[in-house]
């Protein structure tokens, strides 16, 4: 019993373990949560700037009337940047999306799975609770009554005694009225 009370501790000291490790991975995975945000925002200020550069460039273009067709490659090439930019973008934050629903999948399932060896190991532990109550039980009653036939056996040994005594008195009565050999 008490092997499995230190199985059921060792088995508790491990889940303990196991789910400070799942909150540091939660902090970790935050964490890299946080660094891509912060990644994100750069991008988008990269894309507001160069929508900037870009209304700069018409500007530009429109003051210069001459070379329109090395205008218009130009803005050719910064409307492919742009969009090129803007897809980049758009991708980063569908992976973001995706690591966040991954994230999430990741920790629900642990917890759950978790959840389930918690529910399983208590229950175990009021098991073996409830057969150790039963066992301290009958232990008692058992204790009891050999407490009883301890005393009952004393008193029938005293009774026992005090027969002999009675009996070897009246032999020797007996004898002196040689009524016995």
């Amino acid at each position: 019993m008490r092997e499995r009370e230190r199985a059921l501790r060792e088995a508790n000291e491990a889940l303990t373990r196991e789910n400070h490790a799942l909150k540091a991975s939660l902090r970790a995975a935050e964490q890299d949560l946080s660094e891509h945000r912060t990644w994100v925002a750069q991008l988008q200020h990269q894309v507001r700037q160069l929508q900037t550069e870009n209304a700069d460039l018409r500007r530009c273009l429109g003051e210069h009337n001459g070379g329109e067709d090395r205008h218009r490659r130009e803005l050719w090439e910064l409307r492919n940047k742009n969009t090129r930019l803007e897809n980049e973008n758009e991708g980063l934050k569908a992976r973001i999306h995706d690591l966040k629903r991954q994230l999430r999948e990741s920790v629900d399932d642990r917890v759950r799975r978790l959840t389930q060896n918690v529910n399983t190991l208590t229950r175990e532990v009021n098991d073996w609770r409830r057969r150790f109550g039963d066992l301290e039980r009958r232990h008692r009653r058992l204790r009891e009554n050999l407490d009883n036939y301890i005393t009952s056996n004393e008193c029938l040994a005293n009774e026992n005694a005090e027969l002999r005594r009675t009996i070897a008195t009246y032999e020797r009565i007996l004898r002196r009225h040689r009524l016995i050999a």
